[in-house]
């Protein structure tokens, strides 16, 4: 009998868990413990509803078309319960000198939009002539927007984009490990306009129809009534015999062909236990110290490896005393406008059931890799900045009946230039460790797609 240990119990530690135990079910000779250090599984993925009001600690949402997220919905039986966005969602905007552009959704109203200058406009078509960028060289975002799109389609589309999924800085974070499939595009077909239009052609001959570009995201914005713990609480609840909450396992060590962790419960008790295999899923920063006995190798390339940190504010106001008519996804915001947020969702408008009836909620992003110290701001402090933001930016300056804080030290994981080495650095040095395999997102792309499915090929290979 294999056994097999997964330390935490995040959504990337219940994916491998979750397959670890279906591959149990189907026949395989394992045993499965999962260990989280906290009184409930799910780390950031954590819904609550507050005076009617749900509100998300972290991820909001996902993509209907990312197939590992999708995948374990389905195998859990959710499907059916999935809450599609509304339409309004598909209207985001930019802010762009102090006003809210909606992002063009096709050639026809980019054409007519007052976000890029018809100077930007005619940069941006030059795309297409632009010469193939050198395929060894870590560019980072910065640098290839630049280079293809133009600065002004840099600094208005590219770097609030940035903001938005990563709350990073597009001026250090690698074009090839954070957009791997923009990079692939343009050594494959020398450009975005080229691979638009070759892959355009390909989906017609097969007589299929696609609803973004090449590297765009596509797919559909969904969640659940009760928000993105209706995923956790399923997992949780199929994973109950083998889960051990409230357990920190402190370090790992070898043992012949095994390995030994000492893992110690909240009463102060420990106990040393053997595994064959352990996945470990928890984030970088607890990484560093799990291997800092088994291979200082690993633990010092860990540790070059930052996170973002980002508050997130929630207000809900009642909407008869809205100035705005909150009509999208929401909006971000560039660098050059000197705000002191990222960007802002209108939650109520994306989903049903986000907020009471008569009242709207919103949830504004402040911090980033750009403005870390907004992170030490206090609750009030935070509220009182983002209330004074949406004043100016949208004109609301009524007081809103509701308020929420959440605030997250390390929130995002960022793939800065030499992000590349570093994973290849540590796949080489876990070569030496047979039976340790690292799930989550310290290599595997970012958000909840990458976490599940980073954990899923763990637990596949742990029992392979």
């Amino acid at each position: 009998m294999k056994r097999i240990a997964v330390i935490g119990a995040g959504i990337g530690g219940l994916a491998a868990a979750h397959t670890l135990k279906r591959l149990k079910d189907n026949g395989s000779d394992l045993e499965v413990t999962l260990f989280e250090s906290d009184s409930r599984c799910g780390g950031k993925m954590m819904s609550e509803r507050k005076d009617g009001y749900l509100c998300e600690y972290g991820p909001n949402s996902l993509l209907n078309n990312r197939p590992s997220a999708m995948g374990l919905i389905e195998e859990l039986g959710l499907s059916d319960k999935i809450l599609m966005s509304n339409d309004a969602s598909r209207k985001r905007f930019i802010l762009s000198n102090r006003v809210l552009h909606e992002l063009p959704e096709g050639p026809g109203s980019f054409l007519t939009s007052r976000l890029i200058s018809i100077l930007g406009k005619m940069r941006m078509a030059a795309e297409i002539i632009t010469p193939k960028g050198d395929p060894d060289k870590d560019e980072t975002i910065e640098e290839f927007a630049n280079r293809r799109l133009g600065k002004e389609a840099y600094e208005k589309l590219l770097d609030p984009m940035i903001s938005g999924i990563f709350a990073g800085d597009p001026r250090r974070m690698s074009l090839k490990t954070c957009f791997t499939r923009i990079y692939e595009l343009e050594m494959q077909y020398g450009g975005l306009f080229k691979a638009m239009i070759k892959l355009g052609k390909e989906k017609k001959k097969r007589g299929e129809k696609s609803d973004s570009g090449p590297a765009g995201p596509g797919g559909k914005i969904v969640a659940f009534k009760e928000g993105l713990q209706e995923i956790v609480d399923a997992l949780a609840d199929e994973l109950k015999g083998i889960t051990q909450l409230n357990t920190k396992v402190g370090s790992i060590k070898k043992e012949g062909d095994a390995y030994k962790l000492t893992a110690t419960n909240n009463d102060g008790s420990s106990e040393e236990l053997i595994f064959d295999k352990i996945i470990v899923c928890t984030p970088t920063h607890v990484m560093i110290s799990l291997f800092k006995e088994l291979s200082r190798a690993i633990s010092t390339e860990l540790e070059k490896i930052p996170y973002a940190p980002v508050a997130v504010v929630a207000l809900g106001y009642d909407k008869s005393k809205l100035k705005h008519p909150l009509n999208g996804f929401g909006f971000l915001v560039p660098a050059r406008e000197r705000r002191e947020i990222l960007g802002c969702l209108w939650t109520s408008s994306i989903f049903d059931h986000r907020a009471p009836e008569g009242k709207a909620l919103i949830r504004l992003m402040i911090g980033g890799m750009k403005r870390p110290e907004l992170i030490k701001l206090t609750e009030q402090e935070l509220i009182d900045l983002a209330r004074s933001e949406v004043k100016d930016i949208m004109g609301i300056d009524a007081e809103p009946v509701f308020t929420n804080v959440y605030k997250h030290e390390r929130a995002i994981v960022q793939f800065h230039v030499g992000h590349e080495k570093i994973s290849n650095n540590i796949k080489d040095e876990l070569k030496k460790l047979p039976g340790i395999f690292l799930g989550c997102n310290t290599y595997g792309g970012i958000g909840i797609d990458g976490a599940v499915k980073s954990s899923i090929e763990a637990a596949n290979n742990a029992v392979e």
